[in-house]
């Protein structure tokens, strides 16, 4: 049997409102739970959230209630932070920049207590040198290559704000390390530095 069609016969202000509840369910985004413990989230867990809202818009709230809630627990962001080390070490060790994992450990450093700051200096230390040694294995140029530039350069950061004396040290040790025949790069990057550090000092 074939199928009936049925028409729908609307004067103009009942088509209007009618269309207008048609455009708000198709447009209104699902609604989904804001995460309930954010004080015990792990890395992991952190990531995804973050994943996911670069992916869909309807996970977007999720993440920036995660962050906001964040600002309450610097205990937690501490934790994350070294959690965040640990999983940046395991993708250095497969060649790749950690630049979400990184990223959250080095901005994390106003939240580290004194007694576990020996303990990140040493990591960022750690992650630095990683990053110029598998830059130095990337042919230039090479999108990867500024990638690693980048993660320097935000780890060194971090370092110099929590560490001056590490990261003079530090800094010497890379003048050594760096590749020799781009040996320039690494006195740009230092001089971009050292302006963004004046900046700050001045505003």
């Amino acid at each position: 049997m074939a199928a009936v069609l049925t028409e729908k016969h609307l004067c103009d202000p009942c088509y209007g409102i009618e269309e207008s509840e048609r455009q708000k369910r198709y447009n209104l985004p699902a609604t989904k739970p804001l995460p309930t413990d954010v004080e015990h989230i792990t890395a992991s867990e952190y990531l995804q959230a973050h994943q996911l809202a670069v992916l869909n818009a309807v996970d977007k709230p999720a993440a920036q209630y995660v962050d906001k809630e964040l600002e309450r627990f610097p205990r937690t962001r501490e934790r994350l932070a070294f959690e965040m080390f640990e999983l940046a070490w395991e993708i250095l060790a497969r060649g790749e920049a950690p630049m979400h994992e990184a990223g959250f450990a080095g901005c994390a450093r106003r939240d580290i207590t004194p007694e576990r700051l020996p303990e990140y200096l040493k990591w960022l230390e750690k992650l630095i040198f990683r990053c110029c040694e598998l830059r130095n294995q990337v042919p230039l140029p090479a999108p990867r290559h500024e990638q690693f530039v980048f993660l320097l350069s935000l780890l060194l950061i971090s370092l110099r704000d929590v560490g001056a004396d590490r990261y003079a040290a530090t800094v010497d040790a890379l003048k050594s390390q760096w590749r020799k025949a781009d040996s320039d790069r690494l006195e740009d990057i230092l001089s971009e530095l050292e302006k963004a550090a004046m900046t700050r000092l001045n505003s």
